[in-house]
């Protein structure tokens, strides 16, 4: 087991520096590993509808008291929420379009805008699929057609163009908003948040402007080690990589490049979502959004149903 890195503000005969926390959420993989989880248990689709700005805070505490020498005296700064939305003009199924920006209103709304949700985008990509031989057959049994003309000469591959929609930037959007914000805190600029304005939580581009001196990042996605090591390394940031149920993670001790930064990881049980879901009904002047409503769509949509 490595020693806990120590706190690279703490200094020795002065009470510990009080300090800003960022929240980095990347919801494809938060969203997509529940909706997985809930085709076995379907009761786990509940805790979707999650309520990141009180799971931040309580997450924010455990760090505090698990890991004193990073996290003590934290105090909740942003909390940004990353996800993609398919623009109008790519193929797109309205009722999840509409679906989805239930749940984000409903996160906005909830928050006041405390929870920044930023939006990556689709794209076009032309990618080449190759299908060894033992599946070609399956392939040709299931009825699906083979342009066999295309199989190279010794007929052990089939190459194929398939024209796919992929999401692009949102990913990249989130590291570098913590490496920024990071960076930010450690040249001394005042954490200052402001609420997202209802509609930008719809459409906005761009993560906000908001310096740092710790980072929670909800991912098990290890593409985001790099942009850890370099806030914890470069900036001094101390950062925490929490695995939301039902993500195992991974262990930082097989990545050899984290040894001796300010990061470690933790996990949010299936308790602590269940604990800290949305209300099953949000009001507000002229909006009102309901979980039930929510939940049923969706069990409509994953059916085919209109």
């Amino acid at each position: 087991m490595m020693r806990e890195p120590e706190n690279p503000h703490a200094m020795p005969g002065r009470p510990a520096q009080r300090r800003t926390l960022n929240v980095y959420i990347d919801g494809y993989n938060f969203y997509v590993a529940i909706h997985r989880q809930a085709k076995q248990r379907q009761e786990d689709y509940e805790l979707a509808w999650c309520d990141f700005l009180r799971l931040g805070e309580h997450l924010a505490g455990r760090l505090s008291q698990e890991h004193p020498a990073l996290f003590k005296g934290c105090t909740l700064g942003a909390v940004k929420y990353f996800t993609a939305t398919i623009p109008g003009e790519l193929p797109h199924d309205d009722r999840g379009v509409k679906l989805k920006y239930m749940w984000l209103d409903a996160v906005h709304y909830q928050s006041g805008g405390r929870v920044e949700i930023c939006h990556g985008t689709f794209r076009w990509r032309q990618k080449h699929v190759y299908v060894g031989p033992e599946e070609i057959d399956d392939l040709a049994r299931a009825g699906v057609p083979i342009d066999w003309e295309r199989l190279d000469e010794t007929h052990e591959a089939y190459q194929h163009n398939v024209r796919l929609v992929e999401e692009k930037q949102t990913d990249v959007m989130l590291a570098c908003a913590l490496v920024r914000d990071a960076a930010l805190g450690a040249a001394g600029r005042t954490a200052e948040v402001h609420p997202q304005a209802t509609g930008e939580h719809r459409t906005n581009p761009r993560p906000s402007e908001t310096p740092c001196h710790a980072a929670l990042v909800l991912s098990a996605d290890t593409d985001f080690l790099p942009a850890a090591e370099i806030a914890a390394r470069t900036f001094g940031c101390a950062v925490a990589i929490a695995f939301t149920y039902p993500h195992d993670g991974f262990a930082l001790d097989d990545y050899p490049t984290t040894w001796g930064c300010p990061i470690v990881t933790c996990h949010a049980s299936r308790e602590e979502l269940k604990a800290h879901r949305l209300p099953e009904r949000i009001e507000r002047p002229g909006i009102v959004i309901d979980w039930r409503q929510y939940q049923a769509a969706g069990k409509q949509m994953r059916a085919g149903k209109t």
